[in-house]
């Protein structure tokens, strides 16, 4: 990549900041798959380490002016609670609710950092890479700010390039999930070579990989799944596509739904998620 290339790259990449999006309909969606693995590495008492690519803030506030201004918010996390206040909801889809709800009551959102640590035993180790100058700021007063922890590190450093190096990780039981803002036309093929790289050098670890559904880039995402599932055949890997599609056809640009492709799957996790993302989509609808 040349260095004007490269310059355009970065400059695209950093113009992303969750904090307008955060508690979205696709955040509920990743936040219920990530919590279904954690809660299934925490079943033995074993220890293990969790690798988050794009970590991002880490904590969000529901009335940040760019949340308010999106009103995505409102439209996910903030209508599931209302919704299920007069219907019950789906066992799992209940665990991330109660998960959730104390930070709601004290007006924010949890982003996976967040999550991730809330499932930390004392053996138990959390990497978290950003590369955003501001982001990342932010992310370490989120998670320093009753001071450093040393099960967790943070990493000032490209997603894709961090997560080749430090794989696998000590102790090799574990996740580790990216969710990129494929606002950059290069994140479909970079995160199939991070991955293969990753699986590569750490087969026994769970792959999270989180997308948008995009109708206008249908091509893009058809190609990475499937470059995703010969991966786990050639390896013997399980895996599991799930996806919550909420407008199917009806928007050429905005993102009709949310998609999570597992190399690795947990026990009940398929079952889980397809009888929550039924009930999501009565949500959302």
């Amino acid at each position: 990549m040349s260095s004007k290339s490269k310059s355009r790259y970065t400059a695209q990449m950093l113009s992303y900041r969750h904090a307008f999006h955060a508690g979205n309909f696709a955040d509920v969606h990743k936040h219920l798959g990530l919590m279904l693995c954690l809660e299934s590495l925490c079943k033995k008492e074993k220890s293990f380490s969790v690798i988050d690519t794009h970590a991002g803030a880490g904590l969000y506030t529901l009335d940040d002016e760019r949340a308010l201004l999106t009103g995505e918010t409102n439209d996910g996390i903030v209508r599931l609670l209302s919704y299920c206040e007069e219907h019950l909801p789906p066992s799992a889809l209940g665990r991330y609710i109660s998960l959730i709800s104390p930070y709601i009551k004290s007006n924010s959102y949890p982003g996976s950092p967040e999550i991730e640590r809330s499932f930390l035993r004392d053996n138990d180790c959390l990497t978290l890479i950003e590369l955003h100058s501001t982001e990342i700021n932010i992310l370490r007063a989120a998670m320093e700010g009753g001071g450093k922890d040393p099960r967790i590190h943070i990493h000032f450093r490209d997603a894709y390039e961090a997560c080749r190096a430090l794989c696998p990780p000590h102790p090799r039981r574990g996740l580790l999930i990216m969710d990129p803002s494929y606002e950059v036309d290069s994140d479909y093929e970079n995160t199939v070579h991070s991955l293969e790289v990753v699986h590569k050098k750490w087969a026994e670890g769970i792959k999270i990989l989180w997308y948008p559904v995009i109708n206008h880039r249908s091509s893009e995402i058809s190609k990475m799944k499937s470059s995703l599932v010969e991966m786990c055949e050639r390896s013997n890997t399980p895996h599991l596509c799930s996806e919550l599609i909420l407008k199917p056809g009806t928007d050429d640009f905005g993102m009709t739904g949310s998609g999570l492709f597992f190399m690795g799957v947990p026990w009940l996790l398929e079952d889980q998620l397809r009888e929550s993302s039924a009930f999501l989509k009565e949500v959302f609808k």
